[in-house]
């Protein structure tokens, strides 16, 4: 009885002490902010157009056709998915980031510009990035779903495209270091570029390019119209890629200007 008394303390001791050594390495795995590694830039990463509510897409539009196989991509759910997603990752490799539009429902193109520059008079760090997917004009589609939506189910323009305001800023500089990872994790991508300023991203006038008072990129990954595009966009192993790459881009950024 002493002998079995004994091994049940000696069990609950031991116990206590793996418990106790378990506290002490979870107390010591948080990183105080003081200890972390300096970020130069806050990146301020918007999901464009609105989400869903009670099973209704909240943006007119801004969606695939409904494919053969059952496949549909809606923009603003699956760049919400993705904001949330990279700003997770940004901020495991130490670079400040945080969601604009966190909220299911849309609004304007301008509301969102005023709010960037709101934090940007808050925070003179902050980096937008707005995340689209494309679509092209579906005149000559070959394919029409139960809904009267068309696509191209063979063929289809591809690839994605990097966008800043018109003019040499700090947005071509990031959107040259966005470019060159996306290049390079997806050579198998068309990458759709201008290069007659110098550089590879396309200029453009749209509201959150030419209305926000930081540095601003536009990137729009794949084509929603196009049936590849919109597997390549439902594809996890796709999806944590392109995340991977975005990271990598602004973290390189933040050691530039260090």
């Amino acid at each position: 009885m002493k002998r079995y008394i004994f091994l049940i303390s000696t069990v609950a001791i031991i116990a206590t002490i793996l418990i106790l050594i378990n506290s002490m390495e979870m107390a010591t795995s948080f990183v105080h902010s003081s200890k972390r590694e300096k970020s130069n830039i806050c990146v301020l990463v918007e999901s464009g157009h609105g989400k869903i509510i009670n099973n209704v897409h909240q943006t007119s539009g801004k969606q695939s056709p409904e494919w053969p196989d059952g496949l549909k991509i809606y923009e603003g759910y699956s760049n919400g998915m993705l904001a949330h997603e990279l700003v997770s990752s940004l901020q495991e490799q130490d670079i400040d980031a945080f969601v604009l539009n966190s909220d299911l429902y849309d609004y304007s193109n301008l509301e969102r510009a005023e709010r960037v520059n709101k934090y940007f008079r808050l925070d003179s760090r902050i980096v937008l990035l707005s995340l689209h997917h494309n679509a092209q004009p579906t005149d000559n589609a070959d394919y029409i779903d139960k809904n009267g939506l068309k696509g191209f189910l063979k063929g289809g323009a591809s690839g994605v495209e990097i966008y800043t305001s018109k003019g040499q800023t700090k947005s071509d500089v990031i959107a040259s270091f966005i470019y060159f990872e996306l290049l390079n994790e997806f050579p198998e991508i068309q990458m759709r570029t201008d290069w007659t300023d110098g550089d590879a991203d396309k200029e453009a006038n749209f509201t959150v390019l030419i209305k926000t008072d930081c540095p601003a990129i536009l990137i729009e990954f794949l084509f929603m119209t196009t049936y590849e595009d919109c597997v390549k966009i439902a594809d996890k192993n796709i999806r944590q890629r392109y995340v991977t790459a975005l990271v990598r881009a602004f973290k390189n950024y933040n050691n530039f200007l260090n």
